[in-house]
């Protein structure tokens, strides 16, 4: 009796070891997304910029690809610089003057830098058919972690 009672306590501690080893272990922890798809579109009477769930808050880590669709109008993008942000083909590239106009049901495609560091970018997006701001965080904004 008192082996098998030695050999039930032994079991519910390994376990619990290891229950609580997997717990902890990084690598059991769900990865960030590198890639994330904002829509600038009207909600009601507002325009905003928006994940797939409406939401206007995006954080990211260096390495990761924001597409952005314009849904219902032309709009035109205007970022403070091009810092961290590089984009993904010859017709995503900023101008000089670090803007970009897409029409309506188009993408811009840019990637934030691997060596990004913790920062904002904040950011415009004009759209074209109401002649006003897209709002996202009001204005939009990237959060890099």
């Amino acid at each position: 009796m008192k082996n098998k009672k030695t050999i039930f306590l032994a079991t519910i501690s390994l376990v619990l070891f290891y229950a609580g080893y997997l717990v902890s272990t990084p690598s059991m922890e769900s990865p960030a997304p590198t890639k994330y798809e904002l829509k600038i579109k009207k909600i009601g009477n507002v325009w905003k910029v928006v994940d797939s769930n409406n939401k206007t808050k995006v954080h990211v880590k260096g390495g990761a690809k924001i597409t952005w669709t314009a849904e219902g109008s032309d709009v035109v993008f205007q970022f403070p610089s091009q810092k961290y942000l590089k984009p993904q083909g010859k017709v995503d590239s900023l101008s000089r003057d670090n803007t970009k106009k897409i029409r309506n049901g188009k993408k811009l495609k840019l990637k934030i830098t691997e060596d990004a560091k913790q920062d904002t970018i904040v950011y415009s997006v004009f759209v074209l058919k109401d002649g006003v701001y897209a709002e996202g965080g009001s204005p939009p904004r990237i959060i890099i972690d």
